[in-house]
């Protein structure tokens, strides 16, 4: 199993735990994940802030964001969320490392 493959289900695990319901599969995820690669391929890395900005929104309730913001594994799956990002290859060690800096 590559790296990305236990980074999807690490954080499906992480983040349905966290909101307390099938939230999200690792297809999603994957989903997620050639969208954000469109998004940066055409707009750019700041288009690529927006659209994740625009991803909770899509996925969970008022309810279920707060539970993520307010969990003490936010970082941590923040950070996971981040090296996936960068074992797809949609942005570069670098840009994620400063990506974690903002966590």
């Amino acid at each position: 199993m590559g790296n990305a493959d236990q980074l999807y289900k690490e954080l499906v695990q992480i983040i349905n735990q966290t909101v307390g319901r099938q939230a999200v599969t690792e297809q999603t995820l994957r989903q997620l994940m050639e969208e954000a690669r469109e998004v940066k391929n055409t707009r750019g890395t700041m288009g690529l802030l927006q659209f994740s900005k625009s991803v909770s929104e899509r996925l969970f309730t008022p309810a279920e964001r707060e539970k993520l913001e307010n969990s003490p594994y936010r970082k941590e799956y923040g950070s996971r969320i981040i090296d996936l990002m960068v074992a797809e290859r949609i942005v570069t060690p670098i840009q994620g490392m400063w990506m974690k800096q903002s966590l």
